[in-house]
């Protein structure tokens, strides 16, 4: 399931277009002049660029010694005008040192002379109080890649086996409320395949999650109206994954 940000420019394409004319030891003159005052604007200019990106500071966990999977943190930082602020934010207890928290997995169905399929799971979120229509997903577990812990995740959800074909950078889902982050893998499932013939899920046990199949060019409404989708009709409340969404309205524009 990382914003850069800009940089401060340099001063030397400006040195060096100047020079006019009254020959070489007058040019070296110029040059050597205008050089000195460039680096003090450099210098000036860098400073300035400093006071308008704004810097955390401190980032303090607070005493949640009830919650397994996640944590509450205090953040100070500076804002662009270097005015001191504070922040709160929720944060995963299970990210590792230099990896993500999460992928979620795009997985594209494919059958000889069929219409592609996207494959789709359905679990209740207590959060929301509603069936939450998902792609199918999971936390990076130990020295997993993000490709690894899609392919285990894919297979334990759905029970499907898939090849990943490509990766996205690091995203954020909600970063005005949560610093927790993720990786979208996408896949391609083979159904030609015999082990994907109706293959069985490997959940665990406080896991019920209903995978579903959606035809590619039903995807847009079916996201529109999800009670309309077989598998889900008889839910009191459905609800659908944002970033779910999103990827029906980008196909839906790419039409």
């Amino acid at each position: 399931r990382k914003p850069a940000g800009g940089r401060p420019g340099g001063g030397s394409a400006a040195v060096e277009s100047r020079g006019g004319a009254g020959g070489a030891a007058r040019r070296g003159a110029t040059m050597a002049k205008d050089g000195r005052k460039g680096g003090k604007e450099d210098e000036k200019k860098d400073a300035t660029t400093e006071t308008k990106n704004a810097r955390v500071i401190e980032r303090k966990r607070m005493h949640n010694s009830q919650f397994r999977w996640i944590t509450l943190e205090a953040i100070k930082y500076r804002d662009e005008e270097g005015t001191p602020r504070d922040w709160e934010c929720a944060m995963r207890t299970t990210r590792k040192e230099g990896k993500v928290d999460a992928v979620f997995i795009v997985a594209v169905m494919r059958k000889k002379d069929e219409d592609e399929e996207i494959l789709l799971v359905s679990q209740f979120r207590p959060s929301t109080e509603s069936y939450c229509l998902e792609f199918p997903a999971g936390l990076v577990d130990g020295d997993e890649s993000p490709e690894e812990a899609a392919l285990r995740e894919l297979r334990e959800e759905t029970g499907f086996l898939g090849e990943v074909r490509s990766t996205s950078p690091v995203l954020f889902i909600d970063p005005g409320m949560s610093g927790a982050n993720l990786q979208m893998v996408n896949v391609v499932v083979d159904l030609d395949n015999e082990l994907n013939h109706n293959p069985p899920q490997n959940l665990e046990a406080d896991e019920i999650i209903t995978p579903l199949r959606i035809k590619r060019n039903e995807f847009y409404d079916k996201m529109l109206n999800p009670h309309s989708i077989e598998a889900l009709k008889g839910k009191d409340s459905i609800s659908v994954s944002g970033l779910l969404y999103t990827y029906a309205l980008g196909m839906q524009f790419n039409e």
